[in-house]
């Protein structure tokens, strides 16, 4: 027995030995179904079935050799769409997959490139500021600085600036500009809102090619300044001329103390005081009607404060159209005082403004209390300040003599077991008195108050006694008469027993020096007033030589109207009462009357102020709307940024005016409502492979050009080269420092801007790209690429299988020869 078709040996084709790897094979090579050929087959000459066979599988063993041949040199599994054509289609899809994520690859490097040297010219930029910045602040050291050193500083200053100028028009990438503004974002409407925007910064936006984004802002709340006003009045000004007036203005910027002395100050020069130091205050003044002046701080938002602290005088005024000065014929009295003290001071007639200004203001160390004169009027303040302060004038007129007296109180109480008493031994003018007048006692103890008259008769201490002891029921008072005294005695005892009697004495003053009086009567009118328990009456004596009987015969002369009479012993008269009793009193006073003052003096401010408040500002609030969000954004001071992942807009406004949430308009002024739109423009980087508007980043890169370089609120930095208005040989250091100060921090932004695209943005898309390329890859190769070792072991299969059938073909070829032993 020979091989089989399989090529299996004798052994395997022996039972048990041809075994599982004969069948194996037979199997494998489609025999396990095929139906055996009849052998009567084989020994027809027509038709050789067994090479036809073999011919088939040697052209089905061939194409797999061939196949195989091709796979192995191409190294692809799909060579033609033939090969897999559903994994042709999945291939080419991760092949373009793969180029674009490749190009996004390539775009993130180039733009990350591009960034680079946009941020390193800007960092030359920063440098130059930086120059720029100790230039500015060495110039401010005007004391120490020549004109020499200053003019140049100013010269390195315009070459820092020229050269940034450069730098903004010469920096390119590809050979086009980057920093000159061309590649900022393109607005439109922006000088047609109706809220004044003065400039709107766009730092980046989304904006779909061919299309445009609305920005539209609605004022909420208004951004408010610290604000407050003060009333300067009179008296600081006036206090001014002969002294100090001072007030404190603070805020967040710095705190200056203003001092007004020996001069003459308006209200408006006080304001404008104020505006010329706002540079070191921070705070601008605005006069009002009266006399009120508006302080408002240059920055806005909580942050800033406004304090003011001010003590004003006290101040009293007197106007003088000539009525009074003229008028006074004789010695009057202006009476002037503040808290250090009060004084008299005696003026005689024809006086002069000038004689009154200087009699008080010799006065001030004793009184506090300083005087002007100005276009007829005289002005009285305190040298003292503060709500504590005040300040007295009067006009007066002059006294020589002024005395009051009336009935005295006797009383007396009781002890331990004893009753209250109370001697009265001299009583002997008031039973005199009681003959022709009345004389009265008023009696009062536990019980209650009686009042007893004696009129028009002779009495005698006994009627006294009974008289009181009658109403002892009424006072709780006994009498009794014993030596020469009556005694008053209390019913009760004890330490709340007491007896009180009036009328013991009759009232009366005494005028020792009546000389100054009698001396001003020759040249003017002088008065006595002279006051009873019956009447006033008013006694002239005028131009005339008077002696102190004179006086005591005129008081005698008006006795029934005053009750009231005068006598005089050893050159002093005595004014006394007619009669005895509790309602007797006597009062005198000896003046030089003085005429009614036409201008009465003002005293709407004798008393001073103080004033230490603060107040604070507030943000603003404004919501701006775009096509993807509607954002609330805070307003400090003119200015408003907003930054979200699709929009970043900075804006600085003309002015703000806001209203409360839910008003129907701005104060009649602005509408609530306002549209500028972003029409393009911007560096557009495509780092994704999606060809949307979300595979893009976009920022714009403002002119960094000395003219853009700065805000419309302090300036520009072409402002500060010279012949410029804050130069700094004209003077204008300390605004070209804010200046500087805002070049500096614009550019820090945007760098800070370039610096986020690349370190968040394009760094991380290469690292992501990078491992979406190589996943791409390796997925598009395990679909595309061929398995060497498979194909190779395909090939030799092919191989051995192409020879078998050529081995067969043989034998089948030779098959019919055998027929030929058969005619043999």
């Amino acid at each position: 027995m020979g091989p089989c078709a399989l090529g299996c040996s004798l052994d395997q084709q022996r039972p048990g030995g041809h075994g599982s790897a004969c069948e194996t094979r037979r199997q494998s090579h489609g025999f396990r179904n095929r139906t055996v050929v009849d052998d009567s087959i084989l020994t027809s000459i027509h038709t050789n079935l067994a090479s036809l066979r073999a011919q088939s599988h040697l052209g089905v063993n061939s194409k797999a050799v061939w196949r195989s041949i091709e796979r192995l040199s191409t190294g692809l599994r799909i060579n033609k769409a033939a090969d897999d054509p559903a994994g042709l289609i999945a291939s080419e899809a991760l092949r373009g997959r793969a180029v674009a994520i490749a190009a996004a690859i390539g775009n993130c490097r180039r733009a990350d490139t591009f960034i680079a040297i946009a941020e390193g010219a800007l960092d030359e930029v920063s440098v130059l500021l930086l120059d720029i910045m100790g230039l500015t602040l060495s110039t401010a050291n005007t004391a120490a600085l020549s004109r020499k050193e200053i003019d140049a500083n100013q010269l390195l200053v315009d070459a820092a600036v020229n050269a940034i100028n450069r730098i903004a028009n010469t920096t390119t990438f590809g050979g086009r500009n980057i920093l000159d503004g061309s590649i900022d974002y393109t607005l439109s409407g922006v000088g047609d809102t109706l809220i004044p925007i003065a400039r709107a910064r766009v730092n980046h936006a989304q904006v779909p090619q061919s299309s445009a984004i609305p920005v539209t802002i609605e004022i909420l709340t208004e951004g408010k300044q610290a604000e407050q006003s003060w009333r300067i009045r009179r008296a600081f000004l006036e206090a001014a001329k002969t002294g100090t007036s001072s007030i404190e203005l603070a805020s967040d910027i710095g705190t200056h103390t203003f001092n007004f002395s020996t001069g003459s100050f308006t209200a408006a020069d006080v304001v404008q005081a104020f505006n010329d130091a706002e540079a070191l205050t921070g705070v601008t003044a605005t006069l009002v009607p009266d006399d009120q002046i508006k302080f408002v701080s240059n920055n806005y938002g909580p942050a800033a404060s406004l304090t003011i602290r001010a003590s004003q005088p006290a101040g009293a005024y007197w106007a003088q159209s000539g009525g009074f000065l003229d008028a006074v014929d004789g010695e009057w009295v202006l009476k002037v005082g503040s808290n250090q003290g009060i004084r008299d001071l005696i003026f005689g007639d024809g006086e002069t403004p000038s004689n009154i200004v200087t009699a008080v203001n010799n006065m001030a160390p004793a009184t506090g209390l300083r005087a002007v004169y100005e276009d007829g009027e005289f002005a009285f303040t305190s040298e003292a300040t503060g709500p504590t302060a005040w300040a007295l004038v009067q006009v007066l007129p002059r006294v020589y003599f002024e005395d009051d007296d009336s009935t005295d109180v006797n009383q007396a109480f009781g002890g331990v077991g004893t009753p209250a008493g109370l001697d009265w031994s001299d009583y002997a003018g008031f039973l005199a008195a009681a003959v022709t007048g009345t004389s009265r006692i008023e009696v009062t103890g536990n019980d209650g108050v009686r009042v007893i008259s004696f009129d028009t008769g002779v009495f005698t201490p006994a009627d006294i006694v009974t008289a009181v002891n009658d109403v002892t029921a009424d006072t709780g008072v006994t009498a009794s008469f014993a030596a020469g005294t009556i005694t008053f005695s209390s019913v009760g005892v004890g330490s709340e027993a007491f007896v009180k009697i009036r009328g013991f004495e009759r009232p009366q003053v005494d005028w020792v020096d009546q000389s100054d009086f009698l001396t001003a009567s020759l040249s003017s009118a002088n008065v006595i007033q002279v006051n009873g328990a019956h009447g006033t009456r008013t006694i002239t004596f005028d131009s005339a030589v008077f002696t102190p009987t004179d006086i005591v015969n005129a008081v005698n002369g008006v006795t029934a109207n005053t009750g009231v009479s005068a006598s005089l012993a050893g050159g002093v008269i005595t004014f006394a009462s007619d009669e005895y009793g509790p309602y007797e009193s006597v009062w005198i006073k000896a003046m030089h009357p003085i005429p009614a003052l036409t201008e009465p003096i003002d005293l709407t401010e004798n008393v001073g102020t103080s004033t230490d408040v603060t107040t604070n500002g507030g943000d603003g609030a404004i919501a701006v709307k775009t096509i993807n969000h509607n954002p609330a954004t805070v307003v400090s001071g003119l200015q408003m940024s907003l930054d979200s992942l699709d929009l970043s807009v900075d804006l600085t406004f003309d002015d703000f005016v806001g209203q409360s949430v839910g008003g129907k308009g701005i104060e009649g002024v602005y509408s609530v409502f306002t549209t500028f739109y972003i029409t393009g423009g911007g560096m557009n980087f495509q780092i994704t492979p999606d060809m949307t508007i979300q595979g893009r980043i976009s920022s714009g890169i403002p002119s960094i050009a000395p003219s853009n370089l700065g805000n419309p609120i302090v300036g520009f930095l072409s402002d500060i080269v010279r012949g410029a208005s804050s130069s700094l040989v004209s003077g204008g250091a300390g605004n070209a420092s804010e200046i500087v100060d805002a070049a500096i921090q614009q550019v820090a932004f945007l760098r800070g801007e370039l610096g986020t695209i690349r370190k968040y943005t394009l760094e991380p898309m290469i690292a992501s790209q990078q491992v979406a390329l190589e996943n791409t890859m390796a997925g598009e190769s395990a679909i595309r690429d061929a398995d060497f070792a498979i194909e190779m072991s395909a090939l030799t299969r092919a191989k051995i299988l192409s020879q078998a059938v050529s081995r067969a073909m043989i034998i089948a070829n030779a098959q019919p020869l055998s027929i030929l032993q058969l005619l043999r």
